[in-house]
C-alpha cells in the first residue's frame, strides 16, 4: 500500500500539464520519520548585466577586441603607439563575440524528525555535478590586427625562424655601418658621416623597438598590425626608408629582408585560450574554457518552529504558519583561483539562513507567502585579484583574502488552486536581492590591487517565476502505521528579469519527493 502511494505521487509530478498539489508544510508531524530525495537541474547561456540580457560569455564580446578586453594588448599597443608616431593607437583584433553556458545538476538525500507538534529537525547531504564551457568567435577582416608568427605559443616555427633571421639580418647592416664609421670611410664627407651617425642611432633605436614587439621574450606580443593595415604600413615604411638610407647614400649592401608582419585578420578565440594556459607564460590558467566536476555540496542542518497549523483540521484550507533556520557547511568545492571560467559549484562557506512561510487558503484556492535572509559568512580564499569579468588576470596577482558573499534577502508568493484535496497547481513570483561582496587581504597584498575589486558590481536583484505541480498529504493529520502520508513535486522556475551586477538567467527543473514513516 505504501509502495503504492509513492509510486502514484510520484507519476503525478511527472505531469505537469495534468497535476500539483497544496504546497508541503516545513514541519513534521509529532513522532514521524521524514525521508527526502531532492533531484535539481539548472543551465544558463545567458545573464543579464546591469538589467541588460546578454550571452552569458559576453565578456569576450566587443566591437574592437583589444586591449579594454584583453589586458595582454595594453603595453603593445604602447609601443606600437610610439613607433608609428600614433600614442592613442590601439591593436584591434576584430569583431569579437562571446558564448558560454553552465549547468549544475544536484541531488540530495534528507533525513528528519518531527520531535513535537512544533519543533523538526533535519539534514541534507548534496551531490553535486556541475559544467561550464565558454567559446567565441573573431570575425575575419574587422580588425586590423593578426597572429604574430613568431609567438612560441600561438605562431608557429616557420614564423619565429622568419623572425629571427629579420633581426639578424638588421644587426648586420647595423654592424657593417658601424664598421665603416670606425674605418673612417665617411670622413672625407662631413654630411655623409653625419647622415651614418644618425643613420645608426636610428637604426639601433627601431631594431629594439620592433624586437620588443615581435621576438623578445617578456615583452613580444602575440599579435601585431597587418601589412594591410595603417599601423603595419608605417612600421614597414621605417623598416624600408632604414634599408634605403644604408644601401643608398652609406653603400651598405644585404638587408632587404621585409618586417615579418601577419596578412591576414586571423585571431581567434581559441587563441587567446592557448595564452591564457601557456605554463610558462604570465597567466597559467590550468583550464580557460571551462570545466566540469562531482563533488559533495554545502551540507545543510536545520530546524522548524510551527506556529499555527489549522490546515484542512476541518474543511479545506485554513492557516498554517512556520519558521525554518539552517546552517550549511562549507563542505562544497571552492572556485578554482586558476579555472577562467569556473563551474557553478556549491560556495563551500558557511551560511546561516532563517526563513518563514505561511498557507492562507479557503476550498480550492490557496497563497504561500514567503520570505528569508540569508547571512553569507566570510571565508578565506584564494583568488586572482580584478574586477569580475576580467578575461585575463596574470598568475603575480593571485592572492589569498578574506571573501565575504553579499548577504540576501528574498520573498515570494505562490498561488495555487487543488485539483483534488491533496494535489494542486501552482505559480509563483520570488524576489531576492544581494547586497556587494567585500574583500579585503588576508595575506600578503599584490602591489598596487585593491582586493576591494573582486567586489565590484556584485550587488543585484532578481525576479523569479516558477510554476510546477505538488501532492501533499502533509495536511492536519500525522499519519499513522497504517498510513504513511508522502509529499511530491516537480517544479520548473527561471530567472525573467534582474538589475545590477553580473546574473545568470538560470533555468531550473526540480524533483522532490518525501516519504514519512511513524516512529511512535
Amino acid at each position: 500500500m505504501f509502495l503504492r502511494r509513492c509510486i502514484t505521487a510520484l507519476a503525478c509530478c511527472l505531469l505537469p500539464a495534468t497535476l500539483q498539489a497544496q504546497l508541503p508544510p516545513l514541519g513534521i508531524p509529532k513522532g514521524m520519520l521524514r525521508v527526502e530525495v531532492r533531484g535539481e537541474f539548472a543551465s544558463a547561456t545567458d545573464r543579464y548585466l546591469d538589467g541588460t540580457r546578454e550571452n552569458l560569455g559576453a565578456d569576450f564580446s566587443s566591437s574592437a577586441l583589444g586591449p579594454a578586453t584583453l589586458p595582454l594588448l595594453d603595453e603593445p599597443s604602447r609601443r606600437i603607439g610610439v613607433l608609428i608616431g600614433a600614442t592613442g593607437y590601439q591593436l584591434n583584433l576584430g569583431t569579437s563575440e562571446g558564448f558560454a553556458n553552465q549547468t549544475r545538476s544536484f541531488g540530495a538525500l534528507g533525513v528528519g524528525v518531527g520531535l513535537s507538534d512544533r519543533i523538526t529537525f533535519f539534514a541534507r547531504v548534496p551531490i553535486v555535478y556541475a559544467t561550464a564551457k565558454r567559446t567565441g568567435t573573431v570575425t575575419t577582416g574587422t580588425g586590423d590586427a593578426g597572429v604574430n608568427a613568431a609567438d612560441p605559443v600561438i605562431g608557429s616555427a616557420t614564423g619565429r625562424a622568419a623572425a629571427e633571421s629579420f633581426f639578424t639580418d638588421f644587426d648586420s647592416g647595423l654592424l657593417a655601418l658601424s664598421a665603416n664609421l670606425a674605418a673612417g670611410t665617411y670622413d672625407a664627407d662631413p654630411a655623409q658621416r653625419a647622415l651614418a651617425e644618425q643613420t645608426l642611432a636610428g637604426g639601433i633605436a627601431l631594431r629594439d623597438s620592433l624586437k620588443a614587439v615581435v621576438l623578445d621574450p617578456g615583452t613580444a606580443s602575440p599579435y601585431l598590425p597587418i601589412t594591410t593595415s595603417n599601423a603595419g604600413s608605417t612600421l614597414t615604411s621605417r623598416v624600408s626608408g632604414f634599408q634605403a638610407a644604408l644601401s643608398g647614400p652609406l653603400g651598405v649592401t644585404g638587408f632587404a629582408t621585409p618586417l615579418p608582419l601577419p596578412t591576414a585578420n586571423d585571431a581567434t578565440y581559441e587563441s587567446v585560450a592557448a595564452i591564457a594556459k601557456d605554463p610558462t607564460g604570465p597567466y597559467q590558467y590550468t583550464s580557460y574554457s571551462g570545466e566540469k566536476g562531482m563533488g559533495l555540496g554545502d551540507v545543510e542542518l536545520g530546524g522548524a518552529f510551527t506556529f499555527v497549523d489549522t490546515w484542512d483540521r476541518k474543511s479545506s484550507g485554513g492557516l498554517r504558519l512556520a519558521v525554518e533556520g539552517l546552517v550549511r557547511l562549507p563542505t562544497g568545492t571552492k572556485t578554482d583561483p586558476d579555472a577562467g571560467f569556473p563551474a557553478p559549484w556549491d560556495a563551500g562557506q558557511m551560511d546561516v539562513q532563517l526563513q518563514a512561510a505561511a498557507d492562507v487558503g479557503k476550498g480550492n484556492f490557496g497563497m504561500r507567502l514567503a520570505g528569508g535572509y540569508l547571512l553569507q559568512m566570510a571565508s578565506t580564499v584564494t583568488r586572482r585579484i580584478a574586477a569580475p569579468g576580467t578575461l585575463l588576470v596574470p598568475l603575480v596577482d593571485r592572492a589569498e583574502v578574506s571573501l565575504d558573499p553579499g548577504d540576501e534577502l528574498f520573498i515570494g508568493v505562490t498561488p495555487f488552486y487543488r485539483i483534488a484535496r491533496p494535489a494542486a497547481l501552482l505559480i509563483g513570483l520570488h524576489y531576492r536581492r544581494r547586497s556587494d561582496d567585500a574583500a579585503s587581504y588576508a595575506g600578503a597584498p599584490v602591489p598596487g590591487l585593491d582586493a576591494a575589486l573582486l567586489g565590484q558590481g556584485t550587488a543585484y536583484s532578481t525576479l523569479q517565476f516558477t510554476w510546477g505541480v505538488n501532492y501533499s498529504e502533509i495536511s492536519g493529520r500525522g499519519g499513522s502505521r497504517a498510513h504513511a502520508p508522502v509529499d511530491a513535486g516537480w517544479f520548473w522556475d527561471t530567472v525573467i528579469a534582474a538589475s545590477g551586477g553580473r546574473v545568470a538567467r538560470t533555468t531550473t527543473i526540480r524533483l522532490q519527493v518525501r516519504l514519512y514513516a511513524k516512529l511512535w
